[in-house]
């Protein structure tokens, strides 16, 4: 499973958690976080860390398939515990990889394919696996292309752009560092460090630094296909 790849020997415990999924999204929305105006924050899935345990919620009315908020809330759990200083970007980049690695897990596929229009085609097994658990991911990226300029993957904001952006440029750096993921998620979420102190220490012993690739990834948006 995804968890055991990132946390083979169990090493760090955490409380029990809940699982609830609300069947309307009308119910859901009272309970999820505030806006700072005061509204329900326009999200499909929370995770709530309390004394009484973590609570993985989401609302199964909101998405296509709810697993794809379940394992980017559960992440964000696995995130909480091993990696409680982690920056928002990181947070929420790491829970979108999760939900890119689910989709090549259950494809068949591995990263660092080409994937185009003869394996996407409507109606293959690939296309639905894709619309599930990879869609969503290339939706916020698309709304980092739309102004670059304005946004960034390291940013505090936690909008759908730096979603898409950090997600993007974590996927960059990972494709970078070596023929495979290898151990790199691993060694990113098992850190003492957090923030850029953590992938430079994960990149240790390739050559590269994580201000080098993000330089790299902004010229690859243009460059590359």
């Amino acid at each position: 499973s995804l968890l055991a790849t990132l946390n083979p020997d169990q090493s760090v415990g955490a409380p029990r958690s809940q699982v609830v999924v609300f069947a309307d999204h009308e119910t859901f929305t009272r309970y999820v976080p505030r806006t700072a105006s005061g509204e329900p924050a326009p999200v499909s899935g929370f995770f709530l860390s309390h004394p009484h345990g973590d609570f993985v919620v989401a609302s199964d009315d909101a998405e296509q398939n709810v697993r794809r908020v379940l394992y980017h809330e559960v992440l964000h759990r696995f995130v909480r515990h091993h990696l409680p200083e982690a920056p928002l970007w990181l947070n929420e980049g790491l829970s979108h990889v999760a939900e890119e690695l689910v989709f090549y897990r259950a494809a068949h596929l591995t990263p660092r394919q080409n994937l185009g229009g003869s394996e996407l085609q409507a109606g293959s097994e690939i296309r639905r696996v894709f619309d599930t658990f990879g869609r969503s991911n290339l939706n916020r990226y698309q709304q980092y292309l739309i102004a670059p300029d304005l946004n960034s993957p390291l940013s505090t904001d936690d909008g759908l752009a730096m979603r898409g952006a950090a997600w993007a440029f974590l996927r960059y750096l990972t494709d970078r560092a070596g023929t495979t993921d290898g151990d790199l998620w691993y060694r990113i979420v098992n850190s003492s460090l957090t923030g850029i102190d953590n992938l430079d220490a994960a990149l240790s012993g390739t050559g590269l630094t994580s201000l080098g690739l993000l330089r790299d990834w902004s010229v690859a948006i243009l460059a590359d296909d």
